[in-house]
């Protein structure tokens, strides 16, 4: 992960915290709160991807860490909460097949 940042170029430092029993949320938000370099009118602002997916069934099984985050983030003073959509394959495999049917219709 940090080679890939680095490779990116990205201007923002990538900070990666430890975290027992692959918990997001309490070492996050315990983050935020106790970030050094916050201050009291500071703003954060959080980006979280969201998958997008292909069939109604896998929905369940993704997003549920990112909208416990979101709900916790939304409570908290000075903190932006921005939603980046990430396609997983079944729904690229599903806008093909739209795209498919849609250039046989016209």
């Amino acid at each position: 992960m940090r080679a890939a940042w680095e490779a990116h170029g990205v201007d923002v430092p990538l900070r990666v915290l430890d975290s027992p029993y692959r918990s997001v949320v309490q070492p996050l938000l315990r983050h935020i709160r106790d970030a050094p370099e916050r201050g009291a009118d500071s703003v954060v602002s959080v980006v979280i991807p969201e998958y997008v997916v292909g069939r109604w069934w896998e929905q369940p099984l993704h997003n549920q860490s990112a909208l416990r985050l979101k709900t916790r983030l939304l409570f908290m003073k000075n903190v932006v909460v921005i939603d980046v959509p990430y396609r997983l394959a079944s729904a690229r495999e599903l806008a093909a097949e739209r795209a498919k049917e849609a250039d046989r219709s016209a």
